[in-house]
């Protein structure tokens, strides 16, 4: 720098000072690439919560664990509701009969082991490396349905009534049997709905809506206790079940329409499937979901009480 007469030449500190703030915006420039989803960091584990299942309507519902709820930073209500699961043990929760969700994302169904494999050394409800959907797991299935069952999972984020998030990272409903099947045929009533809420409330012709559509709406089902399959006429061989009793819909002419859509959401939410493209539809084992269903099942957890599954009505002890 230029000093006389023990000064500094103010040409010299002024070009400093211009050329330091180019060279900050040049920076900042290229920093902004960063804030692409490509570099966010993808959930290392999807917390799994669970729908009880019993014949008394207020202990049945979506059932979130004390210890869940810490690791999503939740928001709304206490927990206040013990369960005593079939093993003997006690875990304190939130229990809601009528959550409201936006469901982000729906898995394709897993093939699931159903007794322990002592000769493979694998435990009861194990996810294999396959889905239904695919060729391949689907003539698996079908030539060993006596030994398989299929799980399908739910990624929703609970609402409150102003239809905000509850907690920061979505939640994974594990389900198999007549309660996904109910549960996934209600879903589909839903967006159904949704779409023709939404045509009519913009005046245009009714489309049927991708996925990206679909997360943003405001999904309220009503949970209640049901004796399963309704099918079988040997009472003895049935089951309560949690199922989907009734959900909510906007009026058909789109009037109320605004308060069943989140569009706030759609940066947010498709950011995080871009985050986590395995979040759901993943076949591999590395996909979080299967690999903390696998690690539950792994060390020996069965918590809930016995679920019906579909295919034949036998009891199925879900894995945690």
């Amino acid at each position: 720098m230029a000093v006389r007469n023990g000064k500094a030449n103010s040409t010299s500190v002024e070009t400093q000072v211009e050329s330091s703030k180019s060279s900050e915006n040049e920076r900042k420039a290229a920093l902004v690439k960063f804030a692409d989803s490509v570099y966010n960091k993808p959930l290392s584990k999807a917390p799994i919560a669970q729908i009880l299942n019993g014949q008394e309507p207020e202990k049945i519902g979506l059932f979130i664990k004390e210890n869940i709820l810490d690791a999503i930073d939740w928001k709304g209500e206490i927990p206040t509701h013990t369960h005593v699961f079939s093993s003997g043990v006690e875990e304190r929760g939130v229990l809601l009969q009528s959550p409201r969700i936006n469901v982000i994302q729906v898995s394709q169904r897993f093939i699931e082991l159903r007794d322990d494999d002592e000769e493979g050394g694998i435990k009861a409800g194990t996810l294999l490396n396959m889905v239904f959907e695919s060729n391949e797991g689907y003539e698996f299935y079908m030539a060993n349905k006596e030994k398989y069952v299929l799980r399908r999972f739910y990624f929703v984020f609970v609402l409150d009534e102003n239809n905000q998030n509850l907690h920061q990272v979505p939640i994974a409903i594990s389900l198999k049997g007549v309660a996904s099947t109910k549960l996934g045929m209600a879903l589909e009533e839903f967006q159904s709905s949704l779409e023709t809420a939404f045509a009519n409330y913009n005046c245009t012709n009714r489309s049927s809506k991708k996925e990206e559509f679909h997360r943003l709406g405001v999904f309220h089902p009503t949970f209640a206790p049901s004796h399963e399959p309704k099918t079988e006429p040997n009472a003895k061989k049935r089951s309560w079940v949690a199922i989907v009793e009734s959900f909510t819909t906007p009026n058909p002419d789109g009037s109320d329409f605004l308060n069943f859509f989140c569009e706030w959401k759609e940066a947010e939410y498709n950011e995080l499937v871009a985050t986590n493209p395995d979040l759901a539809m993943s076949i591999g084992k590395l996909s979080p979901i299967i690999q903390e269903h696998n690690r539950l099942v792994s060390g020996g957890i069965r918590y809930l009480p016995p679920a019906i599954d579909m295919v034949n009505g036998e009891l199925e002890e879900p894995p945690y």
